[in-house]
This record gives structure tokens, C-alpha cells and sequence, in this order.
């Protein structure tokens, strides 16, 4: 099941939340939750008053938990790698489960950094008593501007003649010309976002350029069409990497951009897609 061209969503209807086949306007399975999330291939996470549990389901609507309480949600990611984390609770008895929506299974626990790895002090800058700044490269050389800031690994912004752009902090080569009017202080890990007039430029995976100046990046690979979520004035949206935007905006935008609201309605935004899916609406 391609997870942008599934029909099948959760909305509210009776104070409850109902999976609905969005082409036929047909209820399934005939069973409500409290809470109800979109399909990821063959599994959703739903909480269950019943039980008064989150559990997760297949598409003919059975639990795949059927014994003990998943009493608490304390992470989820990205939709291509859906891992849920529940802490479920069985004859007083507490245990972490991993549970990996995408390849519908029970997984072990995500890879951690290696801990013990030697770590890297970050570069040094150094405020000069003739007001400007000076980094330490890593050979040990210094390079002087106007002004740096640390931004992050892609590279540090730099200051000349009221103009900016980026150095490589370990080589002290310049990797965006200073040529940018500003720049944002908004430390992504991937993206180094420089403004030139009224036009943010944004320098990582690929050049972006956007009228609006995002305040959060989506991952910066091929596989994610989005760019990042702005803010216009009071409304946010959601910037894609061929510098549309959705046809709507919103009172706020949650982080993974899939959830989506206005006053008191909720809607999905399936990932990847430009379509507006109804989840709560106050008629």
C-alpha cells in the first residue's frame, strides 16, 4: 500500500474517531477510538476506550496487542521508519516495547552513537579587541572577519564589509560567497539559510530559494519532497522542494507536518502530498 494514495483515513463523526474509505464515504469495521492515526501500510495507532489503552490495528480493524496495557506514547519518527514506543504494563509488571509500524513488527531498540567515540571540541572564535573575530581552524591557522558564528557542521557564517556567506570551519575556505544581506540564526543541522533582498536562499542538500523563511527543515534527501514549515505573518505552511506551498494555512503545524489546524479543526496532511484530509472538523 503506497502510503500517499491510501483512502482510507481516521475521522471524527459522534464524539468519536471512525476509519472512513474517503472515495466511497463507507464507515470500516464498525468501531470507535478516542484517538485515531492514518494507515502506515498495514498498521495505525489508535487508543481504545475500552480497554483504555493505545493499541495498534491491522486493516480489518483486530488489535495486534491483546494481552497487557500500552499505557503511554513516549516517541515517534518519520513515516517511512514509524517506530512507536509504548510503555505497556502487565501484571504490575512494566516493559519498553518498540513497535515498527512500517514493517508491522516488534523491533529492538534504535542505534545509539557510539559513546565511546573520541569526541570533537568544536573550533574556536575569538572576539578581538578591534571588535572583530578570529576562528581557529583545525591545522591551527587563523582566519579573521567581521563577524562568526557558529552554525553548524555544513559551515560557519561569516561577516565582510556588512555582507555575509560561510567558511568551512576546518579548512577556513569559502563555501557561500558573503554576498547575502542576512542570514538566519535557526541552527538545522543540514541547511544554512542566507537572505539576498526579499529571497532566502537556503545552501544544503540542494540551493532552495523561498520568499519565506523556514522554521523547520524536513530531512534533506530525495526522498522527502518537502523542505520545511514557515511562518506568514500569523499562518504557517508547508514549503516543498519545488518552492510550492500547500493551497492552505494553518494556526499551527505540527513538526512531522502530517497534522494540521485551524481554530478548532484538525486535518491530515498525508506525507509527501499536497492534499488536505478533514480529522476534526466543529460544524
Amino acid at each position: 500500500m503506497d502510503y500517499n494514495k491510501d483512502t482510507i483515513f481516521p475521522t471524527y463523526k459522534k464524539s468519536n474517531f471512525v476509519y472512513v474509505n474517503l472515495k466511497t464515504n463507507d464507515t470500516l469495521f464498525n468501531k470507535k477510538f478516542k484517538e485515531a492515526y492514518p494507515f502506515i501500510r498495514n498498521s495505525a495507532l489508535v487508543f481504545d476506550d475500552n480497554s483504555n489503552s493505545y493499541n495498534v490495528i491491522d486493516r480489518n480493524g483486530n488489535f495486534k496487542f491483546q494481552q497487557g496495557i500500552l499505557q503511554k506514547i513516549l516517541e515517534t519518527n518519520h513515516p517511512l521508519k514509524s517506530v512507536i514506543r509504548f510503555l505497556k504494563v502487565e501484571n504490575n509488571l512494566q516493559q519498553e516495547i518498540l513497535y515498527d509500524l512500517y514493517d508491522d513488527k516488534i523491533v529492538n531498540e534504535y542505534v545509539k552513537p557510539n559513546i565511546c567515540a573520541e569526541s570533537i571540541p568544536p573550533p574556536t572564535i575569538q572576539k578581538l579587541n578591534n571588535g572583530k573575530y578570529t576562528l581557529i581552524l583545525k591545522n591551527g591557522e587563523k582566519v579573521s572577519y567581521d563577524y562568526i558564528k557558529d552554525i553548524n557542521s555544513y559551515g560557519f557564517i561569516v561577516k565582510k564589509n556588512n555582507l555575509f556567506g560561510a567558511i568551512d570551519y576546518e579548512t577556513g575556505k569559502v563555501i557561500i560567497p558573503i554576498e547575502y544581506d542576512d542570514y538566519s540564526n535557526f541552527n538545522s543541522g543540514q541547511v544554512i539559510a542566507l537572505r539576498k533582498g526579499k529571497i532566502w536562499h537556503y545552501h544544503g542538500f540542494k540551493l532552495q530559494k523561498s520568499k519565506y523563511l523556514c522554521i523547520v527543515y524536513f530531512p534533506q534527501d530525495d526522498f522527502d519532497k518537502r523542505f520545511g514549515i514557515y511562518k506568514n505573518k500569523n499562518r504557517f505552511n508547508i514549503l516543498f522542494k519545488d518552492e510550492s506551498s500547500l493551497t492552505k494555512e494553518f494556526d499551527w503545524i505540527s513538526e512531522n507536518g502530517i497534522l494540521a489546524k485551524v481554530q478548532n479543526n484538525f486535518y491530515f496532511i498525508p506525507f509527501n502530498t499536497k492534499n488536505i484530509i478533514p480529522y476534526y472538523e466543529i460544524k
